[in-house]
């Protein structure tokens, strides 16, 4: 990855990021701000939140970033909406 051609972050990515900020209970600048990134720019992501976004390489390693920090809250999530016995 160069510093100039675009990431593709895929629909699963930017659903990640929206659990991450519920359960971290952040408004939108919140996470915009640990983003390093606008609102505007997090508006366009929940946007294509079906379909993946390419962004900056800098902005994908943030992405990166706050997934690998937060991966607990994702699986937590994930084992609760699989659950067979009163999961979503």
């Amino acid at each position: 990855m160069n510093e100039f051609t675009p990431v593709m972050i895929s629909p699963k990515q930017l659903v990640s990021i929206f659990i991450v900020q519920v359960f971290d209970t952040l408004n939108d600048e919140e996470l915009a701000d640990q983003l390093g990134t606008s609102v505007a720019s997090l508006n366009m992501m929940r946007e294509a939140k079906f379909t993946g976004i390419s962004m900056p390489p800098w902005l994908a390693l943030n992405v990166h970033r706050i997934l690998s920090e937060k991966h607990y809250l994702i699986e937590a999530t994930k084992q609760v909406l699989e659950d067979d016995h009163g999961g979503l």
